[in-house]
C-alpha cells in the first residue's frame, strides 16, 4: 500500500512538476506572441509611414529640380520641358505620379496674347478656362506626359479653385512648397474616379529680395507642380505591405470623413481592429494623418500554448525546446526593436552634424555599435591635384599604426566592386577565401569582413565602411541590412554636410568681396575728401592760394583721377553682374589683333613711362584677323597688359603675336612676383586675386571678366606661371574665315 501511495507520489510530483513547467511555457509563450505581433504591427506602421515620406521627397525633389530649369534658362519651350519630363523617365521611376506641369500666371491685359502665343504651338483650340473675367490667370501652360488624360487639364485657371487656390496661395507668400486639401483632379473621367492632391512649387521671376509675401507676389512667375491621384499613389508607395489583416486610412488635413483620401481594409471593413496605430507627417503646408489597423487572424503559433498545456507532461523536452526557441525569437524581436531605435537615433545625430570630419567618425563608430564588430574604418574618396583615390579618413576601436603596413593596394583591387558601388561582400572566414591576400599583420587579425559602398543620390561613391572581427562568422544578413541602412543615411548627411562647406566657402568669399570692395571704393573718397577740405580751408582763411589756375587745375585733375578710378570699380561689378545674369551683348566685326594691341599700347603709354615700364611687341605673324567684338577685345588686352604692369614689379613685359592652325595667339609675359600652385585655378573666378587683398588693389574682377568675353568670343585663355619668376597668359581666339 505504502510502496502504492509511493510510486502515486512520484507521479503526482512528476506530472505536478512537468505540469507546472508546462504552465510557466504556456503563460510565457502566449506572452511572447502577443508581444511579437505587437511589435511586428508597430514596424509595419512605422516602414508604412517611412514609405509615403521617401516618395513624397522624392516626388518634391523633382518639383524643385524641374524649377531650376526655369532659373537656369530666362525661357523654357515647350519642347524643352518635354525632353526634360522624358529624361526623368516618370512613367517607369515614379509611376505613381500623374504628371509634371507649369503654370503660368497671365495678367489681364496679356491674356488675348498668351492664347495666341500658345495657339502657334499647334493648339488652335487653347483657351484659359473658367472664362470670367479677372484681374490675373493662372494657366497649365505645360503638363507631361501630354497624354489623354492630362490633355483635360491644358488651360485650365486652377486659382479659380478654392482648395487649390488656398495651397497656391500659400507657396506663393511663403516661397516654400504647399499641398492642396483632398480634391477631385480635372483629369478624371466617369470611370474609376479617384480623389487626388496636388503640390505646388512657387516659380519667381528672380530670387532676389523676396524677403515679405507682398515681394513674392509681385515677382511670382507661376508654378512647377504635380497631380497626383490618389488611389495610384498609394497603391505603389505600399505595394511592398501586402498583409491581410492590416488596413489603411490616409486622411490629408485633419481625420474627418471629408478629409479620407485613400482606404485599404483588405475586406475587413465589418471587423473591429484589435489594434490602430495613428501618426501624422506633415508636408508642405499640411500633413498626412495615417491610421493602420491589425484585424487579429489566429495563427497557428497560437495554439501552441495550449497545445502544451495538453501535452506538457509527454513533450516535456519538446516543450524545454520550445522556449527556448521562442525565447531566442523573443530576442532577436527586441534586438531587432533596439536596432531601429538606435537607427533613428543615428539618423538625428548625422542630420544635425555637419563638420565632414566629425561625422564620417560617427558614421563608423555608430556602424561597429550595430555590426558588433571590433574595428570599422571608413574610405572617404578624394580627388587630390586632379588624382582621385581612397584612403582612410576614420578608424573606429583601433589605432592608425595599426594601419601602417596595410596592404592598401591590394586590398582596393580586391574589394573593386565594394569601392565602384556595384555591391557589398560578406566574408565568414576571410582567410579561406582563394583570393585571400593576407590582411591578417601582427596584431591586426581579420576573419570576419562586411563592406558596404555609401553611395550618393546622384550616384557618385562617396567611400565604402569596412567592418572586421577577428572572429570567423560574426556578421550575418542581418548586419549587413544594419551597415547598408547606415551607408545610405551617410551618404545624404555627407552631401549635406559638403553643401553646407561650399555655402560656408561661398561666403567667406562673398565677405572677403565685400571687404575689399569697401576698401577700394573708401580710398578714393578720402582722397577726394581730403582736397576739398583743403580748399574749404583755404577759402575760409581767404588764402588766394586757392584760386590759383594751377592750384585749381590740380586739385580738379587728381579728383577726376579718384572719380575714374571708382568708376571702373563700379563698371567691373556692373560687368561682373551682367555676365552672371547672360546679359553680355557682342557687335561683331572683323578685328584685326595686331592693330587692336598696337592702340592699346598707345594709350597706355603715358602710363608705362610714368612706371619706367619697358614693353617690347614682338609680331611673329602678319594674319591677325579675328571675328568679334572691338570694345570687349580691347578690355580683354588692356586687362592683360594692366596686370603684367600691375603684378609685374617694375620689370619690362613682352607682349607676342603668333598663329597656329586654327588660332590667332596673343601673348602676355611679366617678370614680376608670379603666381603660386593653388592660386593657378582660381584666378579666373569671381572675386579671387593672385595676391592677399592688401598688397594690391582691385577687386578681383578683371581676369573673370577677360574669361567670359573669350568664352562668349568660342576662344579660351591660358596662364602659366612660378611663383618668384613672373606669368604668361595666352589667348587663343579663332582666326577669321572672310
Amino acid at each position: 500500500m505504502k510502496l502504492r501511495i509511493t510510486k502515486i507520489s512520484i507521479s503526482a510530483f512528476a506530472s505536478l512538476g512537468a505540469f507546472l513547467i508546462t504552465l510557466l511555457a504556456f503563460f510565457s509563450t502566449n506572452e511572447s506572441i502577443k508581444q511579437k505581433q505587437k511589435i511586428d504591427f508597430e514596424n509595419q506602421a512605422y516602414l508604412v509611414r517611412q514609405s509615403v515620406n521617401y516618395h513624397l521627397q522624392n516626388y518634391l525633389n523633382v518639383l524643385v529640380q524641374t524649377r531650376s530649369m526655369f532659373y537656369s534658362s530666362k525661357v523654357v519651350s515647350r519642347e524643352e520641358f518635354s525632353t526634360y519630363v522624358d529624361n526623368l523617365d516618370i512613367l517607369n521611376m515614379y509611376p505613381s505620379i500623374q504628371g509634371l506641369g507649369y503654370v503660368e500666371r497671365i495678367l489681364a491685359k496679356d491674356l488675348s496674347a498668351h492664347e495666341e502665343s500658345i495657339r502657334r504651338e499647334g493648339f488652335p483650340d487653347y483657351h484659359v478656362w473658367p472664362t470670367f473675367e479677372r484681374p490675373e490667370y493662372y494657366s497649365i501652360v505645360y503638363l507631361e506626359p501630354f497624354d489623354w488624360r492630362n490633355q483635360k487639364a491644358f488651360g485650365f485657371d486652377m486659382y479659380t479653385e478654392k482648395d487649390r487656390k488656398e495651397a497656391m496661395a500659400g507657396a506663393r507668400d511663403t516661397g516654400l512648397p504647399y499641398m492642396t486639401t483632398r480634391v477631385i483632379l480635372v483629369q478624371e473621367t466617369n470611370v474609376d474616379i479617384q480623389y487626388g492632391f496636388l503640390i505646388y512649387v512657387p516659380l519667381y521671376y528672380s530670387t532676389k529680395n523676396l524677403f515679405t509675401a507682398k515681394e513674392r507676389q509681385k515677382k511670382l512667375r507661376g508654378f512647377i507642380y504635380s497631380p497626383f491621384r490618389a488611389k495610384n499613389f498609394f497603391k505603389t508607395v505600399l505595394k511592398d505591405y501586402e498583409v491581410e489583416h492590416y488596413g489603411l486610412d490616409v486622411y490629408i488635413g485633419d481625420d474627418t470623413a471629408d478629409n479620407l483620401i485613400y482606404s485599404d481594409h483588405r475586406g475587413n471593413e465589418k471587423l473591429t481592429p484589435d489594434e490602430t496605430k495613428t501618426s501624422e507627417l506633415p508636408f508642405s503646408g499640411g500633413k498626412f494623418i495615417i491610421k493602420f489597423y491589425n484585424y487579429h487572424q489566429a495563427t497557428s503559433s497560437e495554439f501552441t500554448p495550449y497545445i502544451i498545456l495538453a501535452l506538457g507532461s509527454f513533450f516535456s523536452l519538446t516543450l524545454f525546446w520550445l522556449v527556448w526557441k521562442h525565447l531566442k525569437n523573443a530576442r532577436l524581436e527586441r534586438e531587432r526593436a533596439r536596432n531601429y531605435e538606435a537607427l533613428n537615433r543615428i539618423g538625428k545625430v548625422l542630420s544635425a552634424e555637419l563638420d565632414l570630419e566629425k561625422l564620417v567618425q560617427s558614421i563608423t563608430d555608430a556602424g561597429l555599435e550595430l555590426s558588433h564588430g571590433v574595428f570599422g574604418a571608413f574610405f572617404y574618396y578624394r580627388n587630390l591635384d586632379g588624382q582621385g583615390d581612397y584612403t582612410v579618413y576614420s578608424l573606429s576601436n583601433t589605432s592608425e599604426a595599426s594601419f601602417e603596413d596595410f596592404p592598401f593596394d591590394s586590398f582596393k583591387e580586391m574589394f573593386s566592386p565594394v569601392f565602384k558601388g556595384e555591391k557589398n561582400v560578406l566574408f565568414g572566414d576571410i582567410t579561406k577565401d582563394p583570393e585571400y591576400f593576407g590582411i591578417t599583420k601582427g596584431n591586426f587579425i581579420v576573419r570576419s569582413l562586411l563592406g558596404v559602398p555609401v553611395v550618393s543620390r546622384s550616384g557618385e561613391v562617396m567611400g565604402a565602411l569596412f567592418y572586421g572581427h577577428n572572429k570567423p562568422n560574426v556578421f550575418e544578413e542581418r548586419e549587413k541590412i544594419l551597415i547598408e541602412g547606415i551607408a545610405s543615411q551617410a551618404a545624404i548627411a555627407i552631401d549635406n554636410a559638403q553643401l553646407h562647406k561650399e555655402t560656408k566657402e561661398a561666403v567667406a568669399v562673398r565677405d572677403e568681396f565685400l571687404s575689399i570692395a569697401s576698401h577700394e571704393l573708401k580710398t578714393p573718397i578720402t582722397s577726394m575728401k581730403l582736397q576739398f577740405q583743403l580748399a574749404m580751408k583755404l577759402i575760409q582763411r581767404k588764402d588766394p592760394k586757392v584760386f590759383n589756375p594751377e592750384a585749381v587745375e590740380k586739385r580738379i585733375a587728381l579728383a577726376n583721377i579718384q572719380i575714374d578710378r571708382m568708376s571702373k570699380l563700379v563698371d567691373d561689378m556692373l560687368e561682373s553682374s551682367r555676365f552672371a545674369s547672360n546679359k553680355l551683348e557682342l557687335f561683331i566685326e572683323e578685328v584685326d589683333l595686331i592693330e587692336l594691341v598696337q592702340t592699346t599700347i598707345d594709350i597706355l603709354e603715358p602710363l608705362l613711362e610714368r612706371n619706367k615700364i619697358k614693353l617690347e611687341f614682338h609680331k611673329k605673324t602678319q594674319e591677325s584677323k579675328v571675328i568679334g567684338d572691338k570694345h570687349r577685345l580691347t578690355q580683354v588686352v588692356n586687362n592683360f597688359i594692366s596686370n603684367a604692369m600691375k603684378y609685374g614689379d617694375g620689370n619690362p613685359i613682352d607682349i607676342c603675336i603668333e598663329e597656329n592652325q586654327k588660332d590667332v595667339i596673343l601673348k602676355v609675359h611679366d617678370h614680376g612676383i608670379g603666381i603660386s600652385e593653388d592660386k593657378l585655378d582660381k584666378i579666373f573666378d569671381l572675386y579671387e586675386r593672385a595676391v592677399p587683398s592688401s598688397n594690391i588693389s582691385g577687386l578681383g574682377l578683371g581676369l573673370f571678366i577677360a574669361r567670359e568675353i573669350v568664352k562668349a568670343h568660342h576662344g579660351k585663355i591660358k596662364v602659366e606661371s612660378k611663383l618668384g619668376d613672373g606669368s604668361t597668359f595666352s589667348l587663343f581666339l579663332p582666326k577669321s574665315k572672310r
